[in-house]
């Protein structure tokens, strides 16, 4: 094949091609789907477990991975009292900061920590019965 493209034959390497995959279409919950994510009554202590993540999750945009890996001395005050997060994204390695809204506060002072997460598969799976429990329309974008 090197012969054939130095000697004009092949007018490209037949076998250097880029598979392209389309981007995800993100589906955003909207307020009132947030707020029934919140509020709605659940007396399973698990899917409640969930929910508490999901809720903790959606209030400092973490990904799942970056939510399974972060700990107490991520979480940082800035001198006006604001909660963040400052950390290295796992995936990229790029560094982030990010503010926790007050959704996420509560979170932290009910766990009195990070709330531990699931496997992947498990929290994916108790997502699915999240949704149909809060009734949410879109499937949960996390």
């Amino acid at each position: 094949m090197i012969y054939g493209l130095n000697n004009g034959y092949l007018q490209r390497n037949p076998f250097q091609f880029k598979i392209q995959k389309p981007k995800p279409e993100i589906i955003y919950l909207t307020a009132d789907e947030f707020h029934r994510l919140k509020t709605t009554p659940i007396e399973n202590g698990r899917v409640s477990r969930v929910r508490d993540i999901a809720v903790f999750q959606a209030s400092t945009g973490l990904s799942y991975i970056d939510m399974a890996h972060l700990s107490v001395k991520d979480i940082k005050v800035a001198q006006n009292g604001l909660h963040y997060i400052k950390k290295k994204r796992q995936k990229t390695g790029n560094e982030f900061t990010a503010p926790i809204l007050a959704e996420g506060i509560e979170i932290l002072e009910k766990y009195g920590t990070t709330p531990n997460i699931l496997s992947n598969q498990r929290y994916n799976n108790y997502l699915k019965e999240l949704a149909v429990l809060c009734r949410l329309q879109s499937r949960l974008p996390w």
